[in-house]
């Protein structure tokens, strides 16, 4: 029997911790036409879950991520979203990545979705612009999400995962935000069978997707991370590991490749490096870049220097869908790769 009210996490606000409030006495949500209502059994936390609390999209905002602006937020009242899409509707429960079971059906959903395990596709799209998504409202930042008991979303989002997959809960909600974001950074740059990729912060979330993708795509993967990472990095398939720390990163990351030049740099790190990254790629190589965390003004201080080898692949949009509907439709599937719940660079 669903409960009339359930528990959740709601942010009331930008700001920090404090934010964040601990409820029991939510009206669990009602499936509307074309809606599953799913009981949570797994929700995953991602720095855009932070960056969010913290306001940290907003245009004010100059520095890159902090402790202490995660802790604190950093003093946004407004348009904390940014060019995402404006203010958020607070109060608002936040948790993009879901798994769970379908438990209710709106009208017009089959009846035989009910019990189906599945994992949630977090871009909302617009049903009179399906192909647009800058128009796609964002799971747990345009609606509700995964921080509570249940949460809704429409029947096209809740992709079954197949009976038999051996990954666990915790393991598959770790896809949709860090699988999709490097899932569509490889199809922006257009990943082939045979490229030589260097992918920046490779033990963490988008990362070591980065590193496992481009493995199983037949690429040559070099991993930059801190040392006590890795041997992790190495597990997830790299062929090499570079220390981020290193002195001469760019002699360190030429001579994994045996001084060969990079074709593909997917860098989720940014800032002062990224120069050297650019440095690094062969005549017609590709970056791509999503989430860096570093400080914003390096970041765009130094984008005028990536037109000089930059092929235009790079530009690519892609063209698949939603960015982690091909990841949360296949990677499930994927008997060879396991999806990673570690964290860090």
């Amino acid at each position: 029997m669903i409960p009339a009210t359930m528990t959740g996490v709601q942010l009331i606000g930008y700001g920090g911790l404090d934010k964040l409030q601990l409820r029991d006495d939510l009206p669990t949500p009602q499936p509307g036409p074309g809606e599953v209502l799913i009981q949570v059994s797994a929700a995953g936390m991602n720095n855009t879950d932070i960056n969010t609390r913290t306001g940290w999209y907003s245009q004010t905002v100059e520095s890159g991520t902090t402790a202490d602006g995660g802790q604190g937020g950093f003093g946004v009242e407004s348009g904390g979203m940014g060019d995402w899409g404006g203010d958020i509707a607070f109060p608002r429960i936040q948790g993009a990545d879901v798994v769970g079971r379908i438990v209710a059906v709106g009208a017009g959903v089959a009846e035989q979705r009910l019990g189906e395990r599945v994992v949630c596709d977090p871009y909302l799209l617009d049903p009179d612009d399906e192909t647009g998504l800058d128009s796609a409202g964002f799971l747990g930042a345009a609606h509700d999400g995964g921080f509570a008991q249940f949460t809704c979303v429409p029947d096209s989002n809740a992709v079954a995962i197949p009976e038999g997959v051996a990954a666990s809960d915790a393991e598959i909600a770790t896809l949709p935000c860090s699988g999709g974001t490097a899932m569509n950074m490889y199809l922006m740059a257009g990943l082939e069978a045979g490229d030589r990729v260097l992918v920046t912060g490779a033990s963490g979330g988008v990362g070591s997707f980065l590193v496992q993708i481009a493995k199983h795509a037949g690429a040559e993967v070099v991993g930059v991370c801190g040392r006590s990472k890795a041997q992790a990095v190495r597990d997830l398939g790299a062929d090499a590991v570079v220390d981020r720390a290193a002195e001469d990163l760019v002699g360190a990351a030429m001579a994994a490749t045996g001084a060969r030049p990079y074709t593909l740099v997917a860098d989720v790190v940014g800032g002062p490096q990224f120069a050297q990254y650019l440095a690094l790629l062969a005549r017609g190589g590709r970056y791509v870049t999503a989430g860096t965390a570093a400080e914003a003004p390096a970041r765009v201080a130094n984008c005028a220097r990536s037109t000089s080898k930059a092929s235009p692949s790079s530009a690519r949009r892609s063209t698949a869908g939603t960015p982690s509907r091909p990841c949360c439709e296949s990677w499930p599937r994927a008997g060879s790769s396991r999806p990673s719940r570690r964290s860090g660079r």
